[in-house]
């Protein structure tokens, strides 16, 4: 470093003061002491080994500068007062002797690669954002902290082979909002309620803060575990703490009151200390089945880890249980639902550390495994709102507070409750929210916050109530993703107002306190299948539209134009109608039947761009004895593609060929130029050949009949010719001739440019050419 007076090829062997800015890459192997606090700033991608001792370094990263990705590596002891700033890379312990860790620092990450192990001796350690546990064990002295704050929450990654000796402090922040009951676990072993109770205000057990309050006949409880076993509906299984000193077993889950008033709370934190829980862990499950299915199995389970947990991990192992988890969602106050990738009210796959939720088991062998692998570096904040999934959403809302239900289409559900797909309803305890579920219509005693099935036409009964009668704002989303349905429909049984969800996606209806059936009726329609294909080629009449829908009821459809002329009605169809033979227009399909009512779909039939064929040449008469090449110059418009026939037999593919003839003769030489095999459209032109008289009646001689432009003239040549009639694109009859001639000419002076139909009848056939008017 040249701020130093040293050459950057010599060894350092001391620093003494200044700034040391590192190289991108770099080892050193700094024996004596760093003091008087040197910078090192990392904002290279720096890899540094310390060999001895450190003391007294601060290392910052620099603002401006992105990413900030180096790993500085440490092969001595680390004895050190100082900070990282969020930011840094890791400080990797990956020496060959046992280290230590002394001194107060703030590691923003931090890991443990030694097999011989690191030990905190002195002072306090804070980790800012995740500890490793590669290789060794961390002796952490009683003085490792995992902070939580705003800002997020530490966690231990998942282990892969180091392990942890010695107690932690594992903290969980809590923002500020409602004094309420929240789902809480401890992520650490050994815990008791002693560990909570210096953290918000307990009352009615033995060593709480209040234990006789309000009375000492009747102490009112701020902290509940949950017994299963217990007989009766779900809430008969809370049981009320007696003691601080009661334990809180891995795993086991906590209904606490917490917050510092009893309006409101600022934030605060929950901290508890000991060994933190890591490998295989079993969640505390039980089944009693007492014959009310829907009251058996609950259980009050927790995250055991000091991580984050994805919920879906593939290494979490379930059985006997539904796949839905439901948690307290204190700021709402009400339940968060989760199953599948689906949440209501902030329901997510990432379970936060110290987060319990609600589990129900459905047999005796329920039984749940989590491991380390289903840890998640996400720092999942108590409820954190699944992302990136759109299914149909219903909000209710009051003056009170909000409450929602998901209804989604899943080709593996059933109509019945699937364990895998659908997640039950849980009534918020506040009784002045609303609260909203959906029914099946064939089993109106299962309440849903989420459920699934699969995509058919169904009826789904919606239950809104509410402890307070007024007007109810109802917003719906995710609507698009139903586009395939016939209609979707609510309907208010009660008005009989029908609301189409594809057009109107909130209302306000008034909601009785009183109500305690479905008000409302949520109508899907059969899946609709809408096909078309466009008119081939400019001017023809061959698009077509199929409508197709399995219903169980038979359906009607009026076909109409874009000027709102009727072109097909059809009654009783039981699959699909369809039509045929369109011009590109806009088309509406009108339907009705039982379940959607009248409904209309737009289609628009679209049709290529006018083709011109045209092309002229430098001269329209040769001599053999002159050479006899022709230049052709293609003027055509629209065309992809062009096909010559020059009329002795061989053709070309250019786009503007030169051709040479051999023999006397009139030769027609015909330009196609086409978009498609089938669309195109055909010009043609007389070349006349002299020299030694050997023509050739290329017409008589191929029996064939030709039409082409010249100027304004439409020349006409064949053999055995009838009658020619002259016809415009939509099939008006323009010009008829009669004179049985082989060589006719006829002037189109009194027609505007457009594409002419003409068709030559003979005596055993009828060709048609289409050949481009463009009027000079």
């Amino acid at each position: 470093p040249t701020s130093l007076g040293i050459p950057f090829s010599e060894k350092i062997t001391s620093i003494t003061s200044g700034n040391w800015e590192l190289p991108s890459t770099w080892d050193c192997n700094c024996i004596p002491q760093f003091y008087n606090s040197p910078i090192i700033d990392t904002f290279h991608t720096v890899s540094i080994t310390f060999g001895t001792e450190i003391h007294n370094i601060f290392i910052y990263g620099v603002l401006d500068a992105s990413p900030l990705i180096g790993t500085i590596n440490i092969n001595g002891h680390w004895n050190n007062n100082n900070s990282f700033i969020e930011g840094v890379s890791s400080l990797n312990f990956k020496g060959e002797i046992a280290q230590k860790i002394k001194g107060n620092t703030n590691f923003y990450e931090l890991s443990i690669n030694n097999v011989n192990g690191v030990s905190i001796t002195s002072g306090n350690i804070n980790i800012i954002k995740t500890l490793y546990l590669t290789t060794g064990n961390l002796s952490t002295n009683n003085s490792l902290t995992l902070i939580s704050n705003a800002s997020g929450t530490a966690n231990v990654a998942e282990i892969t082979g180091g392990s942890i000796s010695g107690d932690i402090i594992m903290q969980r922040y809590i923002n500020a909002g409602a004094t309420n009951w929240r789902f809480i676990t401890s992520p650490i072993s050994g815990s008791t309620i002693t560990d909570l109770n210096d953290d918000f205000i307990t009352s009615g057990f033995t060593g709480s803060n209040f234990p006789l309050w309000p009375t000492a006949a009747n102490p009112w409880a701020s902290i509940y575990f949950y017994d299963e076993t217990q007989p009766g509906v779900q809430d008969s299984g809370f049981i009320a703490a007696t003691n601080v000193s009661n334990p809180i077993a891995v795993g086991e889950g906590l209904w606490i009151w917490s917050g510092d008033t009893i309006t409101g709370t600022q934030p605060f934190t929950i901290d508890v200390q000991g060994t933190p829980n890591m490998g295989n862990i079993n969640l505390p499950l039980s089944y009693t089945n007492s014959g009310f299915p829907a009251d058996d199995g609950w259980n009050m389970v927790g995250n055991p880890y000091p991580s984050t947990m994805n919920w879906d991990a593939a290494s979490i192992s379930k059985t006997g249980i539904n796949n839905a988890i439901y948690i307290w969602n204190p700021n709402a106050q009400q339940f968060a639902s989760y199953i599948g990738g689906l949440g209501t009210n902030g329901g997510s796959n990432n379970i936060a550390s110290s987060q319990a939720f609600w589990l129900q088991a459905s047999s005796a062998t329920a039984n749940v495994q989590v491991t380390e692998a289903s840890k998640t570096n996400i720092d999942g904040s108590f409820l954190k709102q699944v992302s990136g999934v759109n299914p149909l959403t219903i909000n209710v809302q009051n003056g009170s507070g909000t409450d929602q239900t998901i209804i989604n289409f899943e080709a593996n559900a059933t109509n019945n409750f699937d364990a895998s797909f659908d997640a039950l309803k849980m009534v918020s305890v506040n009784p002045n929210l609303p609260n909203i579920s959906s029914i099946m219509q064939t089993n109106t005693s299962t309440e849903y916050s989420i459920n699934q099935f699969p995509e058919q036409e169904i009826n789904i009964f919606i239950k809104i109530t509410s402890g307070v009668s007024g007007l109810h704002n109802i917003n719906i989303t995710g609507t698009n993703n139903f586009s395939r349905n016939s209609c979707l429909l609510l309907e208010d049984l009660f008005t009989g107002t029908i609301y189409d969800l594809n057009v109107t996606s909130s209302f306000t209806s008034f909601i009785y306190d009183t109500t305690s059936s479905p008000r409302f009726l949520l109508k899907f329609g059969a899946p609709k299948l809408v096909s078309s294909s466009n008119v081939s080629c400019f001017g023809n009449f061959d698009g077509t539209i199929k409508y197709e829908k399995i219903s169980a009821n038979t359906f009607d459809v009026i076909w109409k134009n874009s000027l709102g002329n009727t072109i097909a009605n059809n009654t009783n169809i039981t699959v699909a109608d369809s039509i045929n033979n369109l011009s590109a227009d806009v088309y509406t399909i009108e339907t009705t039947d039982l379940t959607c009512g009248n409904t209309i779909d737009t289609v628009i039939i679209t049709e290529p761009n006018q083709i011109v064929a045209q092309f002229t040449s430098d001269k329209d008469t040769v001599d053999l004895a002159n050479g006899s090449i022709v230049n052709f110059t293609n003027i055509s418009s629209n065309g992809i593609a062009y096909f010559w026939d020059f009329g002795d037999g061989t053709n070309s593919s250019l786009t503007s060929p030169s051709h040479q003839y051999t023999q006397t003769g009139n030769y027609i030489v015909t330009l196609d130029a086409l978009q498609t095999t089938i669309c195109f459209e055909s010009y043609m032109k007389n070349i006349t050949v002299i020299g030694t008289t050997t023509s050739i009646d290329n017409i008589h001689a191929s029996n064939q009949s030709k039409a082409w432009i010249n100027g304004n003239n439409l020349i006409i040549e064949g053999y055995d010719i009838n009658n020619v009639e002259i016809r415009n694109i939509i099939g008006q009859l323009l010009i008829k001739l009669t004179d049985k001639k082989d060589h006719q000419i006829v002037n189109l002076e009194k027609l505007n440019s457009q594409t002419l139909i003409v068709n030559i009848i003979r005596k055993n056939q009828t060709s048609s050419t289409k050949v481009s008017y463009i009027k000079n």
